[in-house]
């Protein structure tokens, strides 16, 4: 017994022997990568401080030269003439030319091109903006330019800011109820055609009033559109007009997303293969061992359904005779009845089936025959005045 203890402490003291090894040689392993992995992040660390001094170096020599080549333009410039702030090596399209038409909008549109134009060439000039606008005005624009510019000759009196240059062509060619007339065709304006037609027909409104509120027009705009729409917005919440026309565009992209997405995943009709053993237990025939002549009426043999037959009118006159009703019922009555009523149906079988739709039917009523008119259900009689002489 105490040699068996004797084994399993010298096992024991072999096992913790080797354990505290392994985990030594762990630990000198742990140590070697970290001082590795230490020494590699501080090689990087000062490789990218070197860059970004580097990178900061030229964006400073850059800076520099640029400031420089922006002050010799600048001078150039100045020397040359004194409404033109700096040189441009752009192509600036003209603005379009204004015909004299009353509309406000085309009044700011034109008025806005302009300035657009003359701060892309760099005018700045009061005197050189209004020297160069009567070039794009023709027609009636035109002529009340030439007048407007006699009276100010004869008179001695110019235009010497742009601003009155405006506001004499706003007096002239802008009604002065034209932002009324805008404010109420903005409250009667309704949602008629599509969105889009909406929208660009709300925004020209707008742009003719000149101190509508965002309140007031985000009111306007979300009143004029239709229910469904209204209930959109709501639902998203919208605060502004920016994000009401936003919102109804994404509805009309939505909308036609998904209509397309619908068409696209539509698949072509393909009939379904015939099934034997399936189609046959449920009763069904294959489309070429069908039977596809046409029907046949069963009381005058003809080519057509029997409720188109026109013996059927017969019939109905045979079962209707009230002289029929007050006989004497005798045995076998009933079945001789019945077989008057085909034969009478069967008479005029030799004849070709009349064609549905006439107005006068062949017709017994009290065992003579006569033409009875149905009713087509018109409400005026037209007859031929050479009939009615």
């Amino acid at each position: 017994m105490s040699g068996l203890m004797d084994e399993l402490i010298q096992d024991n003291v072999e096992i913790s022997n080797a354990a505290k090894e392994m985990i030594k040689d762990l630990g000198d392993s742990h140590g070697k990568e970290m001082y590795d992995l230490l020494v590699e992040v501080t090689n990087l660390r000062k490789f990218v401080e070197e860059e970004l001094h580097a990178l900061r170096k030229n964006v400073d020599e850059v800076r520099a030269e640029c400031h420089s080549r922006h002050a010799s333009n600048g001078n150039a410039s100045t020397s040359t003439s004194c409404t033109v702030v700096g040189t441009h090596n752009i192509k600036v399209p003209k603005p379009d030319m204004y015909n004299g038409t009353r509309n406000a909008t085309m009044v700011e549109n034109f008025l806005f091109g302009l300035e657009q134009y003359y701060k892309a060439l760099g005018i700045v000039d009061d005197g050189a903006k209004i020297a160069n606008a009567p070039n794009f005005l023709h027609e009636s624009a035109q002529l009340w330019w030439h007048r407007k510019h006699a009276e100010w000759e004869k008179d001695r009196t110019i235009l010497h800011t742009w601003r009155q240059f405006k506001a004499e062509l706003r007096k002239h060619f802008v009604l002065h109820n034209a932002n009324m007339e805008a404010r109420g065709k903005l409250r009667r304006l309704r949602q008629i055609g599509s969105i889009p037609d909406y929208i660009k027909e709300f925004t020209t409104l707008m742009l003719e009033i000149e101190d509508l509120s965002d309140k007031d027009a985000l009111f306007h705009f979300r009143d004029g559109l239709k229910d469904w729409a209204k209930i959109e917005l709501d639902r998203r919440n919208v605060r502004t007009l920016d994000d009401a026309i936003a919102a109804a565009k994404a509805l009309i992209d939505i909308y036609f997303k998904e209509k397309k997405t619908r068409v696209d995943e539509g698949e072509a009709f393909e009939p379904k293969e015939w099934n034997s053993k399936q189609d046959e237990k449920y009763g069904k025939t294959p489309f070429a061992n069908r039977d596809t002549t046409p029907p046949t009426c069963f009381l005058c043999k003809g080519p057509h359904r029997t409720r188109e037959c026109p013996k059927r009118n017969k019939l109905s006159a045979i079962v209707a005779n009230p002289r029929e009703e007050e006989e004497v019922p005798i045995k076998g009555t009933a079945q001789l009845g019945a077989i008057r009523y085909l034969s009478a149906m069967k008479s005029d079988s030799s004849k070709e089936p009349q064609e549905g739709g006439w107005l006068y039917v062949d017709a017994t009523f009290n065992n003579k025959a006569a033409l009875a008119m149905l009713d087509a259900g018109a409400t005026h009689n037209v007859m031929n005045p050479e009939e009615a002489g």
